[in-house]
């Protein structure tokens, strides 16, 4: 539990847990450059034994940027990496410009994130939980999901959520609302594609700000006018690998087909997952 035992002062402060990625921070940049790479000495590797667990456990005011995770073994039921059931009123954390992924077959009923709302809100407080520019795949045996949200507990309204900008490739369920009764989940511009399940890109009800989101299924539940099913996105090389999930130049599809969200009221960024500047906004993590 990374996030135990931290005094934040106030809501101006924050922990982070990153590579850092610009010469002036350590000498040398060390994160990833949207591409799994064996090289980056920042890449975490959880193994699971016997035991299912919850490995990187967060609350209150926590941003996860740039880092790349690897999770394996054969345990069922558990998350991955940042989970966390019971945030509070005042959370708020961002997960951003990560790549994660695991060795195919390893393990039923897993999750990539796994946030949830668990104690109820009060004050007119949300939790407020910023999801934007991560690679996530191979989440591919049963129950398995990249992006699990909601309430833990049925009838609670939920933190709220601004999912933006995601690619989620061959994974058994996309992004998945449970138990949130006020719809304050939104999506924009997110990739799901290669989905092992029937429609399962795209599970529960949205806010209906959400929009410009693709599926490559013909009848997965998505929210927004200008989202689009039976849609295949050209990545540079999907399946070698861990994949390289970079769109082609060619690509028809998500590049330069977003939404432009530089002006966002509740979450804007500049940058894709590369550092690269997003000028005419593609879908997915790759401008």
């Amino acid at each position: 539990d990374m996030s135990t035992n931290w005094s934040y002062g106030t809501t101006t402060n924050f922990v982070q847990f990153y590579t850092p990625s610009e010469p002036h921070e350590v000498g040398v940049p060390q994160g990833h450059s949207g591409l799994w790479s064996s090289d980056v000495t920042e890449a975490f590797t959880f193994d699971y034994s016997a035991t299912s667990d919850d490995y990187l456990i967060i609350r209150g005011h926590f941003k996860i940027k740039g880092v790349q995770v690897l999770a394996r073994g054969g345990a069922n039921n558990g998350t991955d990496i940042f989970s966390q059931r019971f945030l509070n009123d005042t959370d708020d954390i961002e997960i951003a410009n990560n790549i994660i992924t695991r060795t195919t077959g390893s393990g039923t009923n897993h999750a990539a994130f796994n946030l949830s709302e668990g104690n109820g809100y009060a004050g007119g407080l949300k939790p407020q939980i910023k999801i934007y520019n991560n690679i996530i795949s191979n989440y591919d045996d049963t129950g398995n999901t990249a992006i699990q949200l909601g309430a833990s507990n049925s009838g609670h309204g939920g933190g709220d959520y601004y999912v933006y900008n995601n690619t989620i490739y061959n994974c058994t369920n996309g992004i998945e609302i449970t138990n949130q009764t006020e719809n304050n989940t939104t999506l924009i511009n997110n990739i799901v594609q290669n989905s092992v399940g029937t429609n399962t890109g795209y599970i529960g009800t949205f806010n209906a700000n959400s929009d410009y989101n693709i599926s490559d299924q013909s009848a997965d539940d998505m929210p927004g006018s200008n989202s689009v099913v039976s849609s295949t996105v050209s990545f540079v090389d999907p399946a070698t690998g861990y994949g390289d999930f970079h769109l082609q130049s060619g690509d028809i599809v998500a590049k330069d087909t977003g939404q432009d969200l530089s002006n966002d009221a509740n979450l804007s960024y500049p940058y894709d997952i590369d550092g690269d500047a997003r000028s005419n906004w593609s879908i997915g993590a790759d401008e």
